[in-house]
């Protein structure tokens, strides 16, 4: 799998997105959807549905890595009497007992983001739709995704209301209120997200590019580049600074971008697209 959708070691993000199209290819199906809350992850599980969840991490003292990072969890189990779920972590190993307090909090950088996998085909599809209730409509699932993280933007402070911000911006995005939803990823920006937020969310970038701020595209993009460590992967930084300068008609340096995104993640389609679309070879 870490050939298909990581080819580049130094890749910093996997997407929900490349996930479930490597997915569609080994005979599996997914559900992905925002706003997920402590009974959606209870309602899959007791129906034998792991879920996959995207959450913030903060590592710990005398583990291998330092800050604030994204990162997947598969949820397996959970216990109401003592108020934790049962995760599968590739970094800090099997059977991991997260409380529902830590999940909920570090839930929130990635909008409640879960994407349930199951054997595709019809039967499941329907079972799955139902234990999804309202959110198997998409659009109602960005509507209320909106409403909350609104309410949670006004109610909390610090980092928390900036990741809730973010999640302001990227339902608008999606809903195609695009001026609403940059005028959110502003307000985020200006309360304080962690620096490797762009490392794994590209709203900012799509809302900034539909809004014509291209150079704010430029500059956000090469900030997140800058602050990689050792070789960079972030190849859809690479990618949407190569948008942005295209439209500023800096064809050569898109080029050179998008050629960089592809040396990061061969077979990178936006940027092979790009490419094609300009009449140019990768």
């Amino acid at each position: 799998m870490a050939a298909v959708v990581k080819p580049n070691q130094y890749d910093r993000n996997v997407s929900p997105r490349e996930l479930y199209e490597y997915l569609l290819t080994q005979g599996f199906d997914a559900y992905i959807r925002v706003n997920g809350d402590l009974d959606t992850l209870k309602r899959f599980i007791a129906a034998g549905y792991p879920v996959l969840v995207e959450k913030g991490y903060t590592c710990e003292k005398g583990e291998r890595c330092s800050g604030w990072f994204g990162h997947y969890s598969v949820f397996t189990g959970y216990d109401d009497a003592e108020s934790y779920f049962i995760t599968q972590d590739t970094f800090r190993g099997p059977d991991l007992k997260l409380s529902y307090d830590y999940v909920l909090t570090n839930w929130r950088a990635f909008d409640y983001l879960y994407l349930v996998v199951f054997p595709a085909g019809a039967e499941r599809d329907a079972e799955v739709a139902a234990l999804l209730g309202a959110a198997a409509d998409l659009n109602r699932n960005y509507h209320d995704a909106l409403a909350r993280a609104q309410n949670e933007a006004l109610a909390l402070t610090g980092e928390d209301a900036a990741f809730a911000w973010f999640n302001v911006g990227t339902n608008l995005y999606y809903l195609q209120d695009y001026a609403g939803a940059a005028a959110a990823y502003d307000q985020a920006r200006q309360t304080g997200l962690p620096y490797r937020m762009l490392w794994y969310q590209f709203g900012p970038y799509r809302s900034y590019y539909q809004m014509a701020r291209y150079q704010d595209v430029i500059d956000l993009a090469t900030f997140a580049i800058n602050g990689a460590i050792g070789e960079p992967g972030l190849e859809e930084a690479y990618f949407w600074r190569g948008q942005a300068e295209e439209a500023l008609g800096q064809r050569d340096q898109a080029i050179e971008d998008y050629r960089t995104a592809l040396v990061r993640h061969p077979d990178y389609q936006d940027a092979l697209d790009a490419l094609d679309a300009l009449g140019v070879t990768p």
